[in-house]
Formats: structure tokens, sequence, C-alpha cells
């Protein structure tokens, strides 16, 4: 219950906000309660947007030449490394050792 302590003409008054709703207020005033009648406000109401619909993701559509039942594997594979180029890149990376020869 909110309070409020005002002046008007002179005189003292103490208002409470017993009750209160958007078209009506019950006000007690130095021990008296009054029934207060609230106009709407003349200020336009704030637009309501309609319900927009939940965009779904759709799967990209891919188009391929591959006929199914054939047997066919098609997958990307990844790149082989030559065997001979691994071996020499671990030897290269080996430090130097006196009278061992040289890389």
């Amino acid at each position: 219950m909110k309070t409020y302590k005002l002046i008007i003409g002179g005189q003292r008054y103490e208002a409470k906000i017993v009750e209160y709703t958007s078209s009506q207020a019950r006000i007690n005033i130095n021990g008296t309660d009054y029934l207060v009648q609230i106009e709407d406000d003349m200020l336009p109401k704030a637009p309501v947007l309609p319900q927009q619909e939940q965009a779904v993701p759709l799967a990209p559509a891919f188009s391929s030449d591959f006929a199914s039942g054939s047997g066919e594997l098609r997958a990307p594979l990844p790149p082989r490394a030559h065997p001979l180029n691994c071996v020499t890149a671990s030897i290269m990376a080996l430090p130097s050792l006196p009278g061992s020869f040289p890389a």
C-alpha cells in the first residue's frame, strides 16, 4: 500500500492507495475511502506485431551423377604422404652427431 503526504490549499492530507486496477482505484484520504475512476490515456497504444513463423533451416541440395547400386564409392580422400618423404624429414630433423654423415 503506497502512502503519499500532500498539501493542497495549505491543508495537509495523507493519501493511501488501497487497491488499484487499470480502470479504478480505492484511495484512503485521512481515514476516508474514495473510489476513483481512471480515464484511459489518450496516448496511442504500442502496436502489436503479428507472430512470425519460425525459420526452418534447409539442407543444401547436391547434384551428382552417381548411380545408386553401382557399388562405386565416392568420398574425398585425404592426401597421402609418401613414405620416403616421411623418413627423409625424420632423418633431417635429427641433430648432427660428431662423425656422422652430413645430411
